[in-house]
């Protein structure tokens, strides 16, 4: 019972730090960077069979070191990762990030509202640290049956320095949970599940890629 406790007292305390620290000056929560989203996806630059109520789902990742990932191309959805891809809810995703943040390999839990629109921006503050310098971040393309946006394990430590400023596009995931190929085809349960795969067929792509991304991060050291 005394672990129970204890595991749910450390939770909040990470919940708390998340929602509050973007006011604090306290240099001993490592390195501070702004993300400025940027969406990308309209109905002038991706007309197949664009949407209504085109948006992208709460942000939800972590910065973290090489040890661990939010997920693997060509291995197989967690259940947070399908639940988060198929409908956009960050639960029970976040309860497999907090477990990463308390383990150590993990440093900062990141989670933010996404923009209500395909080509709406949103700006965040993240952190880092050079023992866990990477960054992934991901976001359901709503409405869709699995595919989401993001990006993954991205190292802001390079060569020896704090990247100052790097912008990058978005890549698009197909979760392999969901059968379904329009944006709004009805459920179709993948079963068996398939690896996660980047998406480059139709309606967002053209059987080689996404052109143009459908959004960039932008990651500016602060």
């Amino acid at each position: 019972m005394k672990k129970v406790f204890l595991f749910c007292i450390t939770m909040s305390m990470i919940l708390i730090l998340s929602s509050c620290k973007d006011d604090l000056f306290t240099p001993d929560l490592g390195i501070k960077y702004k993300v400025i989203f940027e969406g990308n996806w309209s109905a002038d630059n991706h007309p197949t069979d664009f949407p209504n109520n085109d948006h992208f789902s709460d942000f939800i990742g972590l910065t973290h070191n090489e040890q661990v990932t939010l997920f693997e191309e060509g291995g197989f959805a967690t259940e947070g990762m399908e639940v988060m891809a198929e409908t956009g809810a960050v639960n029970p995703l976040d309860s497999q990030i907090l477990n990463i943040v308390l383990s150590d390999s993990g440093f900062d839990y990141i989670t933010n509202d996404a923009p209500n629109r395909g080509n709406g921006d949103k700006e965040f503050i993240i952190y880092v640290d050079e023992d866990h310098p990477l960054v992934s971040i991901v976001s359901m393309i709503a409405p869709s049956p699995d595919w989401f946006l993001g990006v993954k394990d991205y190292n802001l430590f390079q060569n020896g320095a704090w990247v100052d400023e790097i912008t990058i596009p978005v890549t698009v995931w197909d979760a392999g949970t969901d059968s379904g190929t329009t944006f709004t085809s009805e459920d179709l349960d993948t079963n068996p599940k398939e690896p996660i795969q980047i998406l480059t067929s139709a309606p967002l792509g053209n059987g080689t890629g996404i052109t143009p991304p459908l959004g960039y991060f932008t990651f500016k050291l602060r």
